[in-house]
This record gives C-alpha cells, sequence and structure tokens, in this order.
C-alpha cells in the first residue's frame, strides 16, 4: 500500500501537489475544532452537575467571570454549541474539498491514459485490445479514484482525527488512552491480516471480469449483423451474465470484508464502556459528579474515534482490493509522463514536394517475416500512382509508413526538402488526407464527419462546400430534409456504402491536403457506386498527389504511374497496359 500511495503522490502535477498540502492543512483545522467540540462538554457537564465544581480553580473561575452573568452553565452551553457548529461546518467543507480533490484527480488520470493511448502509433493499436484500452480507462481508473485516491484522502483525515482525539482523551487519562488505542488497533491489525489475502485475490478477479464485460459488449454490438443472422444472441447474453455474476459476487466479497469488523468492534466497544463505568462506580472516592465529566468526554471521543477507526479500516481494505486496478494502469500512466515530455517537443511542418523512398525495409516487431525488403520508388508531386500486389505483399504497410502511421525502421523517405529516418514516423500535419475501405462515421451530422474532429462552431462553411463538391456530395445532401445537418446514425448505418465513401473523401479533401491516399477505397462498393467515386477522384487528377491501393486493379487504369509489389519489391512499375505486357501475375489479378 505505501508503493501505491508513493508512486501515486509522484504522479501529481506541481498544482496538485500545492492542493494536496492545503488540503493537509484544513484537514488538521477540522480535526482540531473536533478536539476542542469535544473537550468542551466535559467543564460543562461539570458545571450543570456541580455548579462549585471550579471554585478552587482560580484558572477555571476567571473563565466563568469572562462569560459573565448569572446562569454561566447556560452561557458555556451556548459557547459549546458555536463550537459544534463550527466543527460540523468545517468538516462539510473538508469533505467537500476531499471529495472534489479526489475525484478532478482520477478524472485526470483517465484523460492522461485517453491522451497517451490516442497518440500512439498504429502498430500499437493493432497489437492492443479496444477493450482492455477501454477497461483502463473507464473502468480501472475509476476503480482507482473510488478505491484507492478517495480512500486514501479519508484516511488522512480520519488518522489525524483519531490522533488527536486520543491525545485529547490521554491527558484526562493516560493509562486507559493507551491500553484502548493498544487494544483496537491490534484488533483491527489482526482483522486486516486475517482478510487482506481475500480482498487482494477478489480485486483482481474484479479487474478479470469488468474487462471482459466490455469485451462480450463490444464484441456482441460489433458484430451485431453475424449475431443476428446467425442467432447467437443467447450465447452473447450467457457469457455476459457469467462474467457480470463474477464480478459482482467479488464486489460484494470486497464490501462485506471491509464492513465486518465494524460489527465486531461495536460489542467489543460498548462492552468496554460498560466496565469502565462498572469499574469507576466500584472506586470508593468517586462519585457520579466526579466522573460524569470525564465519561461524557469518553462517550463523545467514542462516538468520533470509532467510526473513524472503522473507516480507516474499510478504506485500508478498499485499497488492498483496488490495488490490482492502479498495478493495470499504472506502467501506462507512467509512459505518459515521458510521453508528454517527448510531445512537447517542437517537430517540423513538412513542406511537400515530390516523395523519395529509397533503400526503405520493414519488419514488424516480434516476427522474422519481411513485409518491405530495400524499397526505392519516386513519387511525383500531383501525379496519380497506383500501387498493387497480391495479399501480403507489403502494400498496406508502405502506405502506413507514408502516411506517418508507423515508423521508418530502415531506409529514409524525403519529401521536398525534409528527410525522415530511423525510427521517425512521417509528420504531414493536415497536408495529407486519407480515405480507408471502411469509413467510421461518428453518431452526428454531415458536417461535423467531414470536419472529423473540430468543434461544430469552429467548421468553416467555406471548406466544408469545396469538399462537399470535389467528393460530388451535392445530389445526397440536397436529397436529405436537413442537408448537411442530417444525423447520420451510429457508424453511418442510414447510408449506404457509397454515400459513406464519398463522406470519407470529403472529409478527407476538407483540410485541402496536397497527397491523397485511397486504401481499397472502392473495393467494397458496387459498379454503380464505384464509378461515382472513380468521377470524385478523376476530378482531383493533377491538382493532388494521388495514392492508389487497389485489389480491384481496373480502378488502377488512369494512374500515370503503377508499382506491382511482391514479397515487399517492386517486381513491375508503368502504366495499366505495360503491367499487363510485363506481368503474369498482374494479368491474372486484372481478370
Amino acid at each position: 500500500m505505501p508503493y501505491i500511495l508513493n508512486t501515486l503522490y509522484s504522479l501529481l502535477e506541481s498544482r496538485q501537489k500545492r492542493q494536496f498540502v492545503a488540503l493537509q492543512l484544513l484537514i488538521t483545522l477540522t480535526a482540531l475544532l473536533e478536539l476542542a467540540s469535544i473537550t468542551s462538554i466535559g467543564p460543562f457537564m461539570a458545571l450543570v452537575a456541580s455548579p462549585d465544581t471550579f471554585k478552587n480553580n482560580q484558572l477555571a473561575q476567571d473563565a466563568i467571570n469572562m462569560i459573565g452573568g448569572e446562569q454561566p452553565e447556560v452561557r458555556l452551553g451556548l459557547v459549546v454549541l458555536i463550537l459544534i457548529s463550527l466543527s460540523t461546518l468545517t468538516s462539510l467543507y473538508t469533505s467537500w474539498k476531499l471529495s472534489r480533490f479526489g475525484a478532478r484527480l482520477g478524472a485526470d488520470l483517465s484523460s492522461r491514459l485517453y491522451n497517451y493511448y490516442i497518440n500512439q502509433d498504429w502498430i500499437f493499436h493493432s497489437s492492443s485490445n479496444s477493450s482492455a484500452l477501454t477497461n483502463r480507462i473507464a473502468q480501472e481508473t475509476y476503480r482507482v479514484t473510488q478505491g484507492i485516491i478517495q480512500p486514501s484522502l479519508i484516511i488522512l483525515s480520519k488518522s489525524i482525527l483519531v490522533i488527536l482525539l486520543i491525545a485529547g482523551v490521554f491527558i484526562l487519562e493516560p493509562m486507559i488512552a493507551m491500553i484502548g488505542s493498544f487494544f483496537f488497533a491490534f484488533c483491527y491489525l489482526l482483522i486486516f491480516q486475517l482478510t487482506k489475502l481475500s480482498l487482494s485475490t477478489s480485486g483482481k478477479k474484479v479487474s478479470e471480469h469488468s474487462e471482459k464485460r466490455l469485451r462480450v459488449i463490444s464484441e456482441g454490438f460489433g458484430a451485431i449483423k453475424d449475431t443476428l443472422i446467425l442467432q447467437q444472441q443467447d450465447a452473447f447474453s450467457k457469457e455476459f451474465e457469467v462474467h457480470s455474476m463474477k464480478w459482482a459476487d467479488h464486489v460484494s466479497n470486497i464490501r462485506v470484508l471491509g464492513q465486518a469488523p465494524r460489527y465486531i468492534m461495536e460489542g467489543i466497544t460498548f462492552g468496554s464502556v460498560i466496565g469502565f463505568i462498572a469499574l469507576l462506580s466500584t472506586t470508593d472516592d468517586t462519585s457520579l459528579t466526579d466522573f460524569l465529566p470525564k465519561l461524557t468526554v469518553f462517550a463523545f471521543a467514542g462516538l468520533k474515534i470509532l467510526p473513524a477507526m472503522q473507516a480507516i479500516f474499510s478504506n485500508i481494505s478498499s485499497i488492498k482490493s483496488n490495488a490490482p486496478a492502479f498495478e493495470n494502469i499504472e506502467v501506462d500512466l507512467k509512459k505518459h509522463r515521458i510521453f508528454s515530455i517527448n510531445q512537447a517537443e517542437s517537430m517540423p511542418v513538412l513542406t511537400h514536394g515530390d516523395i523519395q523512398i529509397r533503400h526503405l525495409s520493414y519488419e514488424y516487431p516480434n516476427t522474422k517475416k519481411t513485409i518491405l525488403d530495400n524499397l526505392n520508388l519516386d513519387i511525383p508531386q500531383n501525379k496519380t500512382i497506383g500501387i498493387a500486389g497480391p495479399s501480403g505483399s507489403g502494400k498496406s504497410t508502405l502506405i502506413d509508413i507514408i502516411c506517418g502511421l508507423i515508423p521508418i525502421k530502415t531506409g529514409d523517405i524525403q519529401i521536398g526538402t525534409l528527410s525522415w529516418n530511423h525510427q521517425k514516423k512521417i509528420n504531414w500535419g493536415s497536408k495529407v488526407g486519407y480515405v480507408p475501405q471502411s469509413i467510421f462515421l461518428l453518431d452526428s451530422t454531415i458536417a461535423e464527419n467531414i470536419a472529423f474532429g473540430i468543434d461544430p462552431t469552429k467548421i468553416c462553411p467555406v471548406k466544408l462546400d469545396d469538399a462537399i463538391q470535389k467528393a460530388h456530395l451535392n445530389e445526397l445532401i440536397s436529397s436529405l430534409q436537413y442537408g448537411i445537418e442530417t444525423v447520420v446514425g451510429e457508424r453511418g448505418m442510414q447510408l449506404s456504402g457509397g454515400q459513406r465513401q464519398r463522406i470519407g473523401i470529403a472529409r478527407a479533401l476538407y483540410h485541402d491536403p496536397e497527397v491523397l491516399i485511397f486504401d481499397e477505397a472502392t473495393s467494397a462498393l458496387d459498379g454503380i457506386s464505384e464509378q461515382k467515386i472513380m468521377e470524385a477522384i478523376t476530378g482531383l487528377h493533377g491538382s493532388k498527389t494521388i495514392i492508389m491501393i487497389a485489389h480491384r486493379l481496373s480502378t488502377l487504369k488512369n494512374c500515370d504511374t503503377i508499382f506491382f509489389l511482391e514479397h515487399g519489391e517492386i517486381s513491375h512499375q508503368g502504366s495499366f497496359d505495360d503491367l499487363l505486357k510485363a506481368s503474369d501475375i498482374f494479368r491474372k489479378m486484372s481478370g
């Protein structure tokens, strides 16, 4: 547990550390007011029980005279009420500040993870499970917030309160304070030692089943057509139910183990109070008047100490059970810190020109298969280039490197006046537009989908209209009741494949890029839809550098040059007709 807390503190920003120190001061002030309000009850009860109690105490007499007037016990009672009210208001304010600080810290950790993940390259995302990433961002950070950060703050505040209250009791009765403190601490420590293994195990199971629940949700909804056609709804529902029930069982175990000591300690406490009263009553020289003030102070202190110790225990249990959640995100949070420092470094702005690729080789991490092997090619500015080849020939990897999705490993790429080489991703800024085979559409308007990621209030109407014109979307938009403000539905399910592709082209054109990349952009379309997409692409010929990847080779007929890849190398290059004559494989693929 100390390691987790130290690590969390090290992850705080300077501003958050200052806020934490201020909270500690506020917690201490609150505890002192609690102590003052409780200890003031003793003199009040003594004065009510026997007005002559303080006659032989000059200091007490001076204090009573300061209160003044007849019936000083009434005025002293008002002082006690004021202290209690002030203590209560301060406690409420402190609880609000602690809760707000913990919740904002948790939200900040969640934002850091999301920022870190979304800025990783394509290799990271292609090798990671999106459900696992979602679980860490949404569920694990929530558990860290509610199960570690908030409990840590509560433990801090309650510990200070308990220490000060015990110190107050120690002044009145040192022996009772020492015996009680050691006894209760021993009981809680013993219970914690007996339950910590179960807490840790249940905590790990909560993380495990939480991730599996999200995976089943993602897979069930993500493949909803297959699920409905193959009638596998029950299979997904049953699997989700199994993980949900196991998740619920372990969550309930954690809660029970955290609250169990409360009932045990309540019985021990009440028994101790009865024993204390019985002990005092057997003393010959002790009367009710003598021990009533102390007994009252002990009772009120106990009413504060017992819940505080229970809160400390239950929150320690919470930290123990939620430690696996922190372990799941700890490494990535540390990586985010390094990433943030590197991200702050200025990167050159790309100026476009011819794209020259020299001696480019690539193999994916943890594999020995060479995807690209000493590749050399030139892509002249404002020319239309086709890239073709059998599956596994390296087409997509080449495009991923050119797009800047994955870093260069061997070789270099020169674009205009800038050269990019080992372990550097190409920084295009907004100068590249990418149209994949499957367009992901937001559950939002056509305008917001075209201006992807831009605040709706900052969408440029001129750029939007220009992109719509070039993507041949006019006819579609004019046929819709709400035009560009039409909501397309989740993933654009209300639109046809060709309509989604044209929105994808408009998205790529919105920022007026100098390079356009079409990655199998028409392979899933029917002949009519493909023709309309090709008309849109042909209309851009000569004004932009266009790179097209296609399995359906007929879409490459109008390319200035086609590069044919086999086994990570360029086996042939030239016009469509040239490749028909030179390559048997190209001729077979073209049908």
